[in-house]
């Protein structure tokens, strides 16, 4: 962050070239509870399939369910109450927030962050008018 103390009427003055991006980096200095990384484990109230991977470095909250074939990179953050389908995976360091629903197949990137009550691979609106009835289109494509 370049920066320039100088005094003007009396007052010492911080003159950065972006204030947003400055004040925004004070805060998660500020921030400390958040900035805190939490201890790597499993949560003894998880439910997790042996036919799983779990990454090295790895803390899963508690009441997380993940399925057969998942793969949770190393040092990926899965909160309480999460959701992971069958033969979805989440890449290295990602951070998944409390209540998020990951559906079977899905495909999470490094680095990625899925905030609070996302439910990502869930079934769309596609309704077909059939006769007197509907009939529902099925979502077969994977997400990545």
């Amino acid at each position: 962050m370049s920066r320039r103390l100088f005094e003007a009427n009396g007052k010492t003055v911080v003159k950065v070239k972006n204030p947003q991006l400055a004040f925004a980096k004070v805060l998660v200095m500020l921030d400390k509870e958040r900035s805190t990384p939490l201890t790597a484990g499993i949560h003894p109230s998880s439910v997790i399939s042996n036919k799983s991977a779990i990454g090295k470095n790895v803390h899963i909250g508690p009441f997380v369910a993940i399925e057969d074939g998942a793969d949770i990179g190393g040092n990926s953050v899965i909160m309480a109450n999460c959701y992971i389908g069958r033969n979805t995976k989440i890449g290295q360091n990602a951070l998944v927030y409390p209540g998020v629903t990951l559906r079977e197949n899905i495909t999470i990137g490094k680095n990625a962050i899925i905030h609070s009550g996302a439910v990502i691979g869930s079934d769309g609106f596609g309704f077909i008018p059939q006769g007197g009835s509907i009939f529902k289109y099925p979502r077969l494509a994977r997400l990545r």
